[in-house]
């Protein structure tokens, strides 16, 4: 160890179970870098033990960032580096899935396609690219479909070291934004990919096993966000896609083939009750108004009329009742509220001539909301 970091301070030791930074001479762990994440593991010493959590280059410095588990570390102590392979095959098989998806959508969406960063994790994938539009139905089969096929061809997949020219002359594909030094290292898979990068790979493209897009959407003007899963996961995924479309089917007593069909008339059976429902309301609003035509007679000429209708029937019905009645009797002003607080007032001709205005009673109801002298509405709030 040649170096040691505790609290933002150098360190000559360090005891568990303290957090710490351990700078290596030379180390067999993957520092973050182009989207990839950093390598866990353990660094063990004489004295103690170091859990990695994490590997990030500070500079041309790779930090081990983790937590001592037993005894103590000292500055100059030699250790023994062990990254959790595991993991990071796991962080491969994503990279690799990474690499096949850009491919599938350069061929799917078009040549401009061009990857604007990435997330590559153990238990999932992120790829930005620029696109305008959100992908279809199709596409997003189409890419999935040209990644399934690439995955059970079992492609090779080859790493090189190569000059800069050399690596744009067989038409690698470079990251936008990165800067990249004389030499550059690509990877292949098959024919169907050649990119720059420094990142873990898998040896085939069969390793990866299964790739779902779980999300796809906008992230800024001209670029759209995959959300992508592999392997175990991808299978995990779906499984409680298949869970929930059995459970859906189960509630609807139908087959999940039959789901879209069951739900299609469970529509229709809604908007049928809707409709059902506006006639009755409406049925509702007639009978009350001999009523509220009786209460009119009795309210003086340029006076007040209010009232309360026993039931809910929306700010169209009320506006309805309201312009009815209003013309019924021009010289007065008139407010009908419902029980969940839509409210609408209406002034005759006559009563606005007077300084009956309809948008001052809806203020003086304490409703929100607003209009004109002769018709406005709103919503109570108590």
């Amino acid at each position: 160890m040649v170096g040691l970091v505790r609290d933002l301070q150098t360190a000559q030791e360090v005891r568990a179970p303290e957090r710490v930074e351990v700078v290596l001479d030379r180390s067999p762990f993957y520092g973050e870098a182009g989207g990839q994440v950093g390598d866990e593991g353990l660094l063990e010493s004489p004295e103690g033990r170091v859990r990695i959590l994490d590997t990030r280059w500070v500079g041309n410095v790779l930090v081990h960032r983790g937590e001592v588990e037993e005894g103590r570390i000292r500055l100059g102590d030699p250790v023994t580096a062990s990254v959790d392979l595991q993991r990071r095959r796991r962080v491969a098989k994503n990279h690799t899935a990474t690499h096949l998806l850009h491919s599938a959508l350069r061929k799917v969406l078009g040549g401009h396609v061009v990857q604007a960063g990435s997330l590559v994790a153990p238990d999932r994938l992120r790829f930005d690219f620029s696109h305008a539009q959100a992908l279809t139905a199709g596409e997003r089969e189409a890419v999935e479909g040209l990644v399934a096929e690439w995955v059970e061809a079992g492609l090779p997949v080859s790493t090189a070291e190569m000059s800069l020219q050399e690596a744009k002359a067989v038409g690698a594909i470079a990251l936008f934004g990165e800067k990249y030094g004389t030499q550059v290292r690509v990877v292949s898979i098959g024919q169907v990919s050649k990119e720059f990068c420094g990142g873990t790979h898998l040896s085939a493209s069969s390793e990866v096993g299964l790739l779902t897009l779980v999300d796809e959407g906008s992230v800024a003007a001209g670029m759209r966000r995959i959300e992508a899963l592999t392997g175990r996961e991808a299978f995990r995924h779906l499984r409680q896609e298949v869970n929930l479309l059995e459970e859906t089917a189960g509630r609807l007593k139908s087959s999940p083939g039959g789901v879209g069909e069951a739900v299609e008339k469970l529509l229709k059976r809604a908007k049928d009750l809707e409709k059902e429902m506006e006639a009755l309301k409406r049925k509702s609003v007639q009978g009350q108004k001999q009523e509220f035509w009786d209460l009119l007679q009795k309210v003086e000429p340029y006076g007040r009329f209010q009232q309360k209708i026993q039931e809910e029937i929306g700010l169209p019905g009320l506006r309805s009742l309201a312009d009815e009645l209003r013309r019924k009797r021009p010289d007065v002003g008139i407010l009908l509220m419902d029980l969940v607080g839509n409210c609408v007032a209406a002034s005759g001709e006559e009563a606005v001539k007077h300084g009956i205005f309809a948008d001052e009673l809806l203020r003086a109801s304490g409703a929100s909301g607003g209009g004109r002298k002769d018709l406005a509405q709103g919503k109570l709030k108590n």
